[in-house]
């Protein structure tokens, strides 16, 4: 086993997902940058949102809300898998043309270099929900 990065090992045999690579024939989704003023964290507070292409208004999608969102909206070619980030929007773009889940709307809360005062911080909890 080998330690590429905090919190990611890579065993000897573990195959990588081809569901990371961006494939051509693949439709991509829209991203949106969102700031918003949060009331409960008394500031304002920045978002990306991952609408897929297959995004249906008069429909119910599955959600996701990814703290840390600066790490996992990266572009595959970012640099070297498991380095601290994840591909997640071409990760959806994937599953959701391959038909493996559900149209999903992801929420991207980027952290704003304060994740040590967020997590344990009741307002931040407050400002997800």
């Amino acid at each position: 086993m080998e330690h590429i990065y905090d919190g990611a090992v890579i065993g000897p045999d573990t195959p990588i997902s081809p569901f990371i690579q961006a494939a051509q024939n693949v439709p991509r989704r829209q991203f949106r940058e969102v700031t918003l003023n949060s009331k409960y964290m008394d500031e304002e507070r920045k978002l990306l949102v991952y609408i897929p292409t297959a995004y249906n208004n008069t429909e119910a999608h599955n959600l996701i809300v990814q703290l840390d969102g600066q790490n996992y909206s990266r572009n595959p070619d970012y640099g070297k898998v498991w380095q601290g980030w994840t591909p997640t929007p071409t990760i959806l773009d994937n599953v959701i043309y391959a038909g493996e889940v559900f149209p999903t709307v992801a929420v991207m809360v980027l952290n704003q270099g304060r994740r040590s005062e967020d997590m344990p911080s009741e307002k931040f909890t407050d400002f997800i929900a």
